[in-house]
């Protein structure tokens, strides 16, 4: 028999067809002993999980998953928590926004405001949710942040446009969204929500390539002072909701403004630093007086 064949199945082939198999062979091989994936649970896991769940816009398995990572000291502990408190923040404005332009359009559809009072309850509940979960996580981890000069930063994959979505105006003139169109408005205003709370973190404020400018590479930092200031002028934003407009819950109005100045004790003296006391003791005496 010539060497050219060899037995397959009972059945004589040329040698030559048998090199594809014995590649795939030595693939699949390689394949199967290359990186294990992170098990499911551990802190690289959640860290993974998190950032494919944001570029798909799913916020609430993304801070799912950033708790899991936040909650220990480990590798990524250090970038996931300022990335929490971003995404917590912007959820949390995103629904207060809506909730807002539902309530303006409650006013205007005076013949049928009901569904329109129904998603301003539903939105600011869902708000108040987040916006105290912002509360706790940064008391919890603010601490950290005493001895560092430098703030990590990788907020995964922004989406949207620092511009208000459309969509806001025809609801606030009172036309009611189709269930479909109210899905859109609300994916679009919590990622510019995102967007928005990132830009103050970082000190970019609303502009949104300049913020995206900073957060490219792996390495990006902020200034301990930049980042803390972002964060007190969030927890100014989120008090709002508890104004005597809206929710009307004075003592966590004036724990958020209180928290807001005591964030930013011992930074650096500013034009813009004394300008933002003033207009937050002004909020905290208002309270007070109406207790």
């Amino acid at each position: 028999m010539p060497k050219s064949l060899l037995r397959e199945g009972g059945k004589r082939v040329k040698s030559t067809r048998l090199a594809p198999l014995l590649l795939l062979c030595i693939l699949l091989t390689a394949c199967s002993t290359g990186p294990t994936p992170p098990a499911k649970g551990t802190p690289a896991f959640g860290w993974l999980a998190a950032q494919e769940n944001m570029k798909t816009g799913d916020y609430v398995k993304t801070l799912d998953h950033l708790e899991l990572v936040a909650k220990t000291d480990n590798e990524y502990a250090a970038k996931a928590r300022p990335w929490q408190l971003v995404l917590l923040a912007g959820t949390a404005e995103g629904y207060m926004e809506v909730a807002d332009y539902y309530e303006y359009g409650a006013r205007a559809n005076k013949a049928n405001p009901a569904p329109f009072r129904k998603q301003v309850s539903d939105l600011r509940s869902l708000a108040s949710r987040r916006a105290l979960q912002f509360a706790e996580s940064f008391e919890r981890y603010e601490k950290g942040f005493a001895a560092a000069e430098q703030i990590p930063v990788f907020f995964g994959t922004l989406r949207g446009s620092a511009l208000q979505p459309p969509a806001l105006t025809k609801v606030g003139s009172g036309i009611l969204l189709a269930d479909a169109e109210f899905d859109a408005l609300q994916r679009a205003a919590l990622d510019r929500g995102i967007l928005l709370a990132a830009g103050r973190a970082l000190g970019t404020g609303d502009d949104a390539a300049k913020t995206r400018e900073v957060l490219k590479g792996e390495n990006a930092q902020v200034p301990r002072a930049t980042f803390l200031m972002g964060m007190a002028e969030t927890l100014v934003k989120l008090a709002d909701l508890f104004s005597p407009m809206k929710l009307d819950l004075p003592d966590r109005r004036q724990y958020f403004l209180t928290h807001a100045l005591e964030a930013v004790e011992g930074l650096p003296d500013s034009k813009e630093l004394k300008e933002f006391r003033k207009k937050t003791e002004a909020e905290l005496k208002k309270i007070k007086t109406r207790k």
